[in-house]
């Protein structure tokens, strides 16, 4: 008896739960848009770096890097957040998630992932092409360390939403494979 007097507040409960997870994915979906659009603007300022604009470029290109250091680092404390807090919750709130995200949302996120991928290659390879004009001038160093950070950011964000989606993981692991061989690549020429 008492099962059906709970039932109401029960599913009211499970609506908002849903609710909550529709806005995580969304959320992710706007956190790889955002990434997404620093790595695209950066590109343009390494792509204009030469020889002659290179010692007022750098510290640019640094600070770039530097930002979205800081927001890769947002979206993975984002993520946890809405995870949980122990990794007890974190794997339990993984597994809500999971169940929760709509394939049209799987989908989407799946979407902006690769999306990132593809313009975070194309600025990391405009940053290996301009190795020969930033290095010369000391900023190997502060490249390399960034470079080191985003991909370890990128690393935990990009697993921490491949471990969540249930659709098209396998294409969301070969873009991650495909970036970090590259950011690989970009830590190699800054080393």
């Amino acid at each position: 008896m008492k099962f059906f007097a709970l039932m109401p507040a029960g599913l009211c409960a499970l609506g908002t739960l849903s609710g909550v997870f529709a806005q995580n994915s969304e959320a992710i979906i706007s956190d790889l848009n955002r990434v997404t659009q620093l790595s695209a603007e950066l590109r343009v300022t390494v792509q204009a770096t030469t020889f002659l604009n290179a010692t007022a470029a750098a510290p640019r290109i640094v600070n770039g890097l530097q930002n979205i250091v800081a927001t890769v680092t947002r979206a993975v404390a984002d993520t946890h957040a809405s995870s949980g807090s122990s990794s007890r919750d974190v794997i339990t709130g993984r597994a809500q998630m999971k169940r929760a995200i709509t394939h049209e949302a799987c989908e989407a996120i799946v979407t902006a992932l690769l999306d990132f991928v593809r313009v975070h290659q194309a600025l990391l390879s405009v940053i290996i092409g301009k190795h020969g004009v930033l290095s010369p001038i000391g900023f190997a160093t502060p490249i390399r360390l960034a470079l080191v950070a985003i991909e370890k950011g990128v690393d935990t964000f990009a697993i921490d939403i491949i471990e969540a989606i249930p659709c098209d993981k396998t294409r969301a692991n070969q873009g991650l494979d495909s970036l970090d061989v590259t950011l690989e690549r970009s830590i190699e020429a800054y080393s």
